[in-house]
């Protein structure tokens, strides 16, 4: 299994909660969501591949590989993807989860039907923050705004099955000032 998580340049991360936080916060709190992300991923009991897809080429968490491109977010995961050579299960999934957690992620993949894409939406259920499917399954990323109704035409659009089940460790991502005050105590953990 490969996991691709993007990572934006810490210092470069969440510019919409910059009404509450200095730069320099801002940035600590990208590091942490990157690292609390890729320790969810690296006590999954399964072998695992972990790839960053990044636009910093000092970016290194342990236990992880980075790619790095400047590409913009779906041709990066793409690219990443094309790089790794890899079949079988594909994971991707946003740093920005601070409520991410193995044994979800776990039940996550064993609940997951090899034959479907299992998309998880944010708490709005307009954006998209994971997606689980098997390489042998084709079609366009469509991160981005309005990413999980782009994402569904998609797969209607190619006859590719899918499901979206209620992760709410997987769906609460940190977009705004409101969702940093309530998700602090997951944050801090």
């Amino acid at each position: 299994m490969e996991i691709f998580i993007p990572v934006k340049k810490y210092t470069d991360s969440k510019e919409r909660l910059s009404t509450i936080l200095s730069k320099e916060e801002r940035a600590l709190l990208a590091e942490k969501m990157a690292l609390k992300t890729v320790n969810a991923f690296l006590n999954i009991d399964i072998n695992a591949h972990i790839i960053l897809i990044s636009n910093d080429p000092q970016l290194a968490i342990d236990g992880a590989t980075t790619f790095v491109t400047d590409s913009s977010l779906n041709a990066a995961i793409h690219e990443a993807m094309s790089n790794s050579q890899h079949s079988g299960l594909i994971m991707i999934a946003h740093a920005d989860l601070p409520r991410i957690n193995t044994q979800d992620i776990e039940s996550i993949i064993k609940e997951h039907n090899s034959e479907t894409v299992t998309i998880i939406s944010d708490e709005s259920g307009t954006g998209t923050n994971s997606l689980l499917f098997d390489s042998s399954i084709i079609f366009n990323l469509k991160f981005g705004q309005n990413s999980f109704a782009l994402f569904q035409k998609e797969f209607t659009a190619h006859d590719i099955p899918w499901r979206s089940p209620p992760w709410i460790s997987m769906q609460q991502d940190l977009d705004s000032s409101d969702d940093y005050f309530k998700l602090i105590e997951y944050i801090n953990a």
